[in-house]
């Protein structure tokens, strides 16, 4: 409810200054350069200027100003960006991923960008064509697009080759089941006494990279169809969270939510044989030195339904903009083929949308072995629940969550609390 109320107030406060332009179609030469502010994750600062520049090359009489804003989740990015509208400031484009950009379509603070596609729709032909139709149509909101699609992410989980061989494992095949997941981890934390353990699979209180990965291999979801209500207390959701519990409490295979412990920092020290993560895994391993020999990827065990969870982040247009025209040109150089075939690749955070982009990265000698299934995942993914109450639902989910694994309550005590509160926050739209 509190992120409804500033983004309201922010497009109050952008229509009171008469910046909102009723129609993004009217196109006018800019005679001086003129700057346009593009805001993001200020951890992602440095790539952010790397592609400024690189555009700025290519468009002289276009400025882009970056402004990094810092915060810990896509949720607190939204506060954020929202706090800065209300107050005045008004960015003209930003890196938005799905959890943010429903909020914000629904709110009226981004404009939809249809006019410009048919505008240039034999300029973007190319880059369209190579762009999974899957991945265009998350970027649309009541039947309106309101960006073109730049990255995106799904869920592998990363298996350390070390670990698996060390106790004597073959390594996962695809059609695996969560059988056979339990059985691995099981033999790998069988030797365990307290000291220097090893463990099977670890996991933190995410949204993104925890709690939906598995609630969607159970069959359940966080939401119904539609994001109109609350699915939490179906039985399959419920099946999901009880999974991570038993994890712990059960098969004895993670270590404790507050144990301290990170997935990554296990994984790179040989003792973790699987750790969820997106295509950013690649680079981290890569930057910690962990070599790519030593590790590769698989979907998600076979739990009840085949079904990744996907977010795919885009740069969309703030219809307060003064600047729409040179706004858009930034948002297709950052989607467009060549850019994603070149620095997007070398980049290597994020899956391009591009799809002669992600093969390019996945032939990428740091990339690992079964690359190919990142970009795979876009035809059967689901799009991660981001509704414009995103913000509070996933507050709310993490922290019930946290209640389960601190043996607070039972899993349909917390669901049954969560679904409530999310409830009564959407009845508020």
């Amino acid at each position: 409810m509190m992120l409804k109320r500033k983004l309201a107030a922010g497009l109050a406060i952008a229509m009171l200054s008469g910046m909102v332009s009723g129609s993004m179609g009217t196109v006018f030469a800019e005679e001086e350069p003129v700057t346009i502010k593009f805001v993001g994750y200020a951890n992602s600062v440095a790539g952010f200027e790397a592609r400024a520049q690189e555009f700025m090359a290519q468009h002289p009489d276009i400025i882009v100003e970056v402004q990094g804003i810092p915060a810990n989740s896509w949720g607190e990015l939204m506060q954020a960006i929202s706090v800065n509208i209300a107050g005045g400031d008004i960015p003209d484009i930003a890196d938005i991923a799905s959890e943010g950009q429903r909020a914000f379509a629904a709110s009226g603070l981004i404009a939809p960008i249809d006019e410009y596609l048919e505008r240039d729709r034999e300029e973007l032909q190319e880059t369209l064509d190579g762009i999974d139709p899957a991945l265009m149509e998350t970027m649309k909101y009541n039947g309106e697009t309101y960006c073109l699609p730049t990255v995106w992410n799904n869920m592998l989980l990363y298996y350390n080759k070390n670990v698996l061989e060390r106790f004597g494992i073959e390594e996962p095949e695809a059609g695996w089941t969560i059988d056979d997941f339990i059985e691995i981890c099981q033999k790998v934390t069988s030797e365990n006494d307290g000291t220097n353990d090893t463990y099977g699979y670890a996991f933190g209180n995410g949204y993104f990279t925890t709690l939906v990965p598995w609630i969607f291999a159970a069959g359940g979801n966080v939401l119904n169809d539609d994001w109109t209500e609350s699915r939490l207390t179906d039985p399959d959701t419920m099946a999901g969270i009880q999974l991570l519990y038993d994890f712990v409490y059960k098969y004895n295979i993670s270590p404790k939510l507050d144990a301290g412990v990170g997935d990554f920092d296990l994984f790179v020290q040989d003792r973790l044989a699987f750790m969820g993560g997106g295509m950013w895994n690649v680079n981290s391993l890569r930057n910690a030195g962990f070599p790519v020999e030593d590790y590769d990827v698989i979907e998600f065990p076979l739990v009840k339904e085949d079904k990744p969870v996907i977010g795919v982040g885009g740069c969309p247009i703030f219809a307060a903009s003064e600047h729409k025209d040179a706004a858009w040109e930034f948002a297709k150089f950052l989607s467009g083929k060549e850019f994603q075939e070149t620095f997007v690749v070398e980049d290597g955070w994020s899956i391009p949308s591009v799809k002669s982009a992600a093969d390019a990265l996945a032939a990428k000698d740091f990339a690992p072995e079964h690359s190919e299934l990142f970009y795979a995942s876009a035809q059967k993914g689901v799009m991660v629940p981001a509704p414009e109450e995103y913000s509070a639902i996933e507050a709310v989910l993490l922290r019930e969550f946290s209640s389960v694994m601190a043996n607070m309550k039972t899993v349909e005590e917390a669901m049954t609390d969560a679904e409530a509160e999310i409830n009564a926050e959407i009845a508020n739209r």
